[in-house]
């Protein structure tokens, strides 16, 4: 009796062999002919379902994908949508390019790694191209072929000239064997131009090479670039598969009415009329009447005359052509405006939450790109480069840096990014990552730059900084006009930190370190290497603001600090500096201590009380102190601005205690 499909799955189970190794047996001819006669329906074949589905899959990608993928390329080179939506497609995941910072966990490694990193990069493909343009031509083999391979090679001449001797040979995907040939042998299971191990890992590749010699080589030394979408799966699938019907509907569309159109250009004239009339007759007993093009006849009493013509073009082409190409787009996660650049419909609101679903759509897209392709290349060539440094390996993570969506408009872009810095809802590695930017290397350029200029005796200029209009705040407003107020407050606010770019402390609710209380002159300042508060001893801890426990010293700190930094890294004078940190301590009052806009004008109104105090005692500046807010009175600014509260303060109206 002929064994049964679970019976000779058990059988070759029992030799050793893994379940999925099993399945792919000897007998995967009869195996693949017993899964197309299959019929779902019966119920002796329910309990099996499960058992076939994955061979069956993977069976069939494998046999039809050089079909799918020929077509797709040759789609992409004839039809202007699949062409577009090609050029959408890589430039919304890859743009510029996704780069990679090192993360070992040592920022002393780090900044050892990081010249090398990017100097490899440069030429790093056996062609010479960098491994911005190898990530873009990997990209579009993914969406058209369905996947990319980069395969690492030992280059001789990298290696005498010094350079890390790794270099990458970017292959497509016919050069990975036979995609419909299925082994399984002793040492394994090849499907699709694969080896497998027991687990359905890729342990070697077969590439073909020019002169039809097939290679074994080992998993590590190739990247195989493919969106995975089922679990064990081994091959990439084009991505334009699910709408190729709709692509040939759409052209067969277009074609049909251009023919349409040209065949309306012909037309026939018949002439009516009510009365009968001795009719002329040609030698064929037919009546007849010769009209031409452009000659003119002469009706008759009652006579008419007709034109018989096709109206095409039809009027529904557009719409209904419109309507495949929101399934165009759909499928291949785009907006729509990739398809056609038309962007002259849309307004600030409508393109910014389309940005906010593409970011949904892309983003895993670019992170697991981005692993495949220069995550796999860090973490081969990272031995190497520790070799170079001398120094022992160390750890392979990293942080990708995917190209950012650039601003809509710049203005309402910054200003939300700003707010939402001095909110505490996002911080400046998240919003610099929106832009493809990494904060760090971008303050690096900006202290570099600054002394460059210094140095130059160049004084570079800032963006100007726009602080908050005064408010009269009636104690007895409603809470909804007070929200209101507070709204336009913190907006404003916002807009005066565009110039800067790192906060010098987190504003936490923690207790505040290493204090030095003694004699300030303007309340509090920081020492002279912004690490440590100085506050005047007249200035208690805490202050109860109806109610509200509000931490004076750690408001007085987070202000001091950002002020020193804004300065000393930045460059900014004192007063854009001021303005920078006033907001800040703003936000920190608002956010930690619950304080509304007309109570933070109470904190400020009770600080000029105390700084009076303070000034009347005549003290000096205590040792230590940075005194850079003070350089600046002595520079020529009014002296009762050095503080920064008193100039604010001329405006404020008077608050009850």
């Amino acid at each position: 009796m002929k064994p049964t499909f679970r019976q000779r799955v058990a059988q070759e189970m029992s030799r050793g062999r893994s379940f999925y190794g099993a399945i792919f047996s000897s007998s995967w001819n009869s195996l693949g002919s017993f899964i197309n006669t299959y019929d779902a329906v019966d119920p002796r074949n329910q309990a099996m379902r499960g058992v076939i589905a994955r061979p069956a899959s993977a069976a069939d990608l494998v046999t039809s994908q050089p079909y799918i993928r020929n077509l797709v390329r040759n789609f992409e080179r004839n039809n202007p949508t699949v062409r577009a939506a090609v050029e959408g497609l890589v430039a919304t995941v890859v743009g510029h390019g996704i780069w990679l910072e090192p993360d070992s966990g040592d920022d002393a490694t780090d900044e050892l790694i990081r010249p090398i990193w990017e100097d490899y990069c440069r030429d790093c493909f056996i062609d010479g191209i960098n491994i911005f343009e190898g990530q873009n031509l990997a990209f579009r083999d993914v969406t058209t072929a369905g996947e990319a391979i980069w395969r690492f090679v030992i280059d001789d001449e990298r290696r005498r000239r010094g350079r890390i001797p790794v270099a990458i040979l970017p292959l497509e995907s016919e050069w990975l064997g036979d995609s419909g040939n299925t082994v399984v042998g002793q040492d394994g299971t090849f499907v699709g131009g694969i080896e497998l191990d027991d687990y359905s890992r890729a342990v070697a590749y077969m590439l073909n090479s020019p002169s039809g010699r097939t290679e074994r080589v080992a998993a590590r030394f190739v990247s195989h670039i493919f969106e995975r979408r089922r679990s064990l799966q081994i091959r990439g699938e084009p991505w334009f598969s699910p709408i190729i019907t709709t692509l040939k509907q759409e052209k067969d569309l277009v074609v049909t009415e251009l023919e349409a159109a040209k065949n309306s250009a012909g037309y026939a004239v018949a002439i009516t009329t009510n009365t009968p009339l001795p009719p002329d007759y040609d030698e064929k007993g037919s009546m007849s009447r010769d009209i031409t093009i452009g000659s003119v006849t002469e009706l008759m009493p009652n006579e008419g005359i007709e034109v018989i013509k096709s109206e095409r073009p039809s009027q529904q082409i557009a719409p209904f052509r419109d309507m495949l190409r929101g399934d165009t787009a759909g499928a291949m996660r785009l907006s729509r405006r990739w398809l056609d650049r038309d962007i002259s419909a849309g307004t600030y609101s409508a393109q910014r939450g389309d940005g906010i679903d593409q970011d949904r759509l892309t983003g895993p897209i670019q992170q697991w790109f981005g692993n495949q392709t220069i995550g796999r290349v860090y973490r081969f060539v990272l031995p190497y480069i520790c070799a170079q440094l001398g120094i022992a390996p160390v750890s392979d993570r990293y942080r990708l840096l995917p190209d950012g969506q650039p601003y809509i408009d710049p203005q309402k872009d910054a200003d939300a990014s700003a707010t939402a810095i001095a909110m505490g809802l996002s911080d400046y590695e998240e919003e610099a990552g929106r832009r493809g930017s990494d904060y760090r290397k971008t303050w690096r350029k900006l202290v570099k730059q600054r002394a460059e200029a210094k140095e130059m005796g160049l004084e570079l200029g800032t963006p100007s900084s726009v602080s908050s209009p005064a408010t009269t705040v009636d104690e007895s407003a409603s809470p909804k006009a007070e929200d209101k107020r507070a709204g336009r407050a913190a907006a404003a606010a916002a807009r005066s930190v565009r110039s800067r770019s790192l906060p010098p402390t987190s504003p936490g609710a923690g207790e505040v370190r290493n204090t030095i209380v003694t004699d300030v002159p303007y309340i509090a300042g920081v020492t002279d290497d912004g690490q440590t508060l100085m506050v005047d001893r007249r200035v208690p801890q805490f202050w109860a603001i109806n109610g509200k426990n509000v931490n004076v010293w750690k408001a007085l700190e987070i202000h001091e600090k950002e002020e020193y930094f804004a300065m000393e890294a930045l460059g900014l004078d004192y007063h854009q500096a001021h303005q920078n940190a006033t907001m800040r301590e703003h936000a920190y009052l608002s956010k930690f201590s619950g304080l509304s806009a007309q109570e933070i004008q109470i904190y400020e109104r009770r600080m000029l009380d105390l700084l009076a105090e303070i000034e009347a005692t005549g003290i000096g500046q205590p040792p230590g102190i940075y005194l850079g807010p003070y350089r600046a009175g002595d520079a020529g600014d009014d002296a009762l601005c050095r503080c920064g509260r008193k100039s604010t303060a001329t405006t404020m109206p008077p608050q009850p205690a």
